[in-house]
Parts: structure tokens; sequence; C-alpha cells
């Protein structure tokens, strides 16, 4: 028998989402339950919705840590010794 067990997180994964975020989501998820789809098509849609999402969550991870790792080498790299 597998073990659902939630781990409680000391993250709160969600913190970083706004509110237009969420209300977004929302109304994206409201339409598609609106929609006519059989159970295969509705599951696609909702994983190349979700993998679209991850992606640009990944890539503004990305950019903005390589902004703020530029921003910091060349604020230290003006500094003297």
């Amino acid at each position: 028998m597998k073990d659902y067990t939630v781990i409680k997180s000391k993250v709160n994964i969600s913190e970083g989402r706004s509110n237009e975020f969420n209300n977004a989501a929302k109304k994206l998820s409201d339409f598609i339950q609106s929609l006519d789809l059989d159970m295969a098509s509705h599951c696609k849609l909702t994983a190349l919705v979700l993998t679209q999402i991850n992606i640009c969550e990944l890539d503004a991870f990305t950019f903005g840590f390589n902004m703020a790792s530029k921003l910091t080498y060349d604020y230290y790299s003006n500094e003297e010794e």
C-alpha cells in the first residue's frame, strides 16, 4: 500500500505568486472545466497548460537569478580590496 502522507513544508510554495496569478489561474480553471472535453482531451490540455506555467516560472527565475548575479558581480568588482 502506498503512503500518500502529505509532508508539511516550512516554505509556502504559493507565497511567491501574486493575486493576479491566482485570479487568472481560477478563470482558466473555470473555463477549462466548462469545455465539453472528454477525459483524455481534458488531461492533455491541463498537462500542456501546466508545462507552460512550469517553463515560464523556470525562465523567470533563471532570468532574475542571472541578473542578480551579474549586478552583484558588477557591484563588487568595482570595490577596492
